[in-house]
């Protein structure tokens, strides 16, 4: 093709380039939103969920650092589960340093299903968070058990023996990724 190599790697290098920032602009551009205004929408995304709670403190109390998320323990989990059609659970403990890494995250994802996906679709889907290593828990976690955290369930109301488990690794902000999951899981519902 070229007598110069280097400048068929140069060539070959660019156009690499070219399709990885192509793709990055689909991507970006993808709607979530499901008809929302994505200007608003954007909003949840540049916001930072990150609180003094996070990082370097030790608060240990689940409502204050997922506030939204409705805590699911021994007594009333049988009722979380069964009270609307979808249930996305965190399976996270407050002494694990990749759960307060993912707690913003996690914080995003509670605003984008309680603000926006609720004006759209009405109460389809709960977002809970189960403490798991707690005495409170231990009932609910042998009947779903976890080999390390923060892991992240979908259950469905009947189907409550074969949760869905989102696969990737939680380890930076997938709120954007988790969200398309849950949202192609609850959609065709509708």
């Amino acid at each position: 093709m070229f007598k110069n190599p280097l400048k068929q790697i140069k060539i070959l290098s660019f156009s690499i380039l070219f399709l990885v920032v192509l793709l990055a602009q689909n991507y970006e551009a993808d709607d979530i939103s499901i008809g929302i205004d994505n200007d608003e929408l954007e909003n949840i995304f540049e916001t930072d969920y990150h609180n003094d709670s996070d990082y370097g403190s030790y608060i240990y109390d689940v409502k204050e650092l997922l506030p939204n998320a409705i805590e699911i323990t021994d007594n009333n989990y049988n009722y979380i589960l069964n009270q609307k059609p979808w249930t996305l659970v965190l399976f996270h403990s407050t002494r694990c340093p990749h759960c307060r890494e993912f707690y913003p995250t996690y914080r995003k994802i509670i605003t984008y299903f309680t603000k926006y996906f609720k004006n759209k679709f009405g109460n389809e889907i709960s977002i809970a968070a189960v403490e798991i290593f707690e005495s409170h828990t231990n009932k609910f976690c042998d009947l779903y058990p976890v080999q390390g955290s923060p892991v992240l369930r979908i259950f469905r109301r009947g189907n409550l023996g074969n949760p869905l488990r989102y696969e990737d690794p939680m380890y930076y902000d997938k709120s954007r990724e988790i969200i398309r999951w849950v949202v192609e899981l609850v959609k065709p519902n509708r």
